[in-house]
């Protein structure tokens, strides 16, 4: 997991995001991962959203701000419902 977050830096991005469960946010933490208290991604479709604080799907919001705009941003990702919507075909969750 450190290498990937390594290559994620490396590659120029602003901003990494996932979900994982609970009990593994110190070992994503200690790979250079930060958690996001209350903050929720939102998978699915428009029409079927599944949001990570579903009360079956428990969950931990976890991210990185890369660059210096990512970082200078990050209160607005605090406590944010966030949706992901890849389109009909690459639905998450």
């Amino acid at each position: 997991m450190a290498a990937a977050h390594r290559a994620m830096a490396d590659s120029g991005l602003d901003l990494g995001l996932f979900t994982c469960d609970r009990p593994l946010r110190d070992f994503y933490t200690g790979a250079g991962w930060q958690p996001l208290p209350g903050t929720v991604l939102i998978g699915g479709t428009p029409d079927a959203p599944f949001p990570s604080d579903h009360p079956a799907f428990d969950k931990v919001t976890m991210a990185h701000f890369f660059s210096p705009t990512a970082r200078r941003h990050r209160a607005d990702f605090l406590a944010a419902r966030i949706g992901l919507y890849p389109g009909e075909i690459d639905r998450l969750w």
